[in-house]
Order: C-alpha cells, then sequence, then structure tokens
C-alpha cells in the first residue's frame, strides 16, 4: 500500500509568493511541485510543461536535438523550468527563471 503525506510550503521569488503543496512520493517519480501548467508558470520558449510522474516541470519537447554546434549539456544540478541559451542557442547551466518574473 503506497502511503503519501502531504506538506504546504509557500515559494518566494522577488516578494511574490505562490503556495505549493508537496507530498513525498517514491523514489522513481519527481518532484511533487507543480511548477509550470495551471496551477504554476508558463516554461520559457522552446519548452514544455509535462509530468514528471508526480508534478510538473519544463522540458525539452520530445524528439528535440540541440543544434548542432551545441555540446552536450552536462550539469551538476537540475533546472526544472528549463536552462538559459547562450547567445549561440546552446543551452547553459545555468537555470532559466525567466518564466518567475511574470509574477512580479
Amino acid at each position: 500500500m503506497l502511503v503519501a503525506s502531504f506538506y504546504f510550503f509557500v515559494f518566494c521569488f522577488f516578494s511574490n509568493c505562490l503556495p505549493l503543496y508537496v507530498s513525498s512520493a517514491p523514489n522513481k517519480r519527481g518532484s511533487c511541485l507543480s511548477l509550470c501548467g495551471h496551477y504554476g508558470v508558463s516554461c520559457p520558449q522552446g519548452y514544455e510543461c509535462r509530468s514528471n510522474g508526480c508534478g510538473h516541470e519544463c522540458y525539452r519537447p520530445k524528439g528535440y536535438t540541440a543544434p548542432e554546434h551545441c555540446t552536450k549539456l552536462e550539469c551538476d544540478y537540475h533546472c526544472p523550468l528549463g536552462y538559459k541559451t547562450d547567445d549561440r542557442g546552446c543551452d547553459i547551466c545555468k537555470c532559466d527563471y525567466s518564466a518567475m518574473v511574470s509574477l512580479i
């Protein structure tokens, strides 16, 4: 039997706060935060909001391939709202929180 506990958090960004409902989940699922979609923000250009198994995050569309001149992105951390791009259009290891600015 799977039992999940739920927690209520407030996520603040530039003095704007959003209520977030977080549940614990089995290890095979992603974060249980709905960061985009109906209860979150719009994803940056080139990303789409999809389920991660428990919540929602911004992902590149299925079948996306990076531009030929870009190297494979290997970051030490995950950006649930997508990554910033450099001047050549290549993803870089910096999280893109531009969608959060619309909440200010």
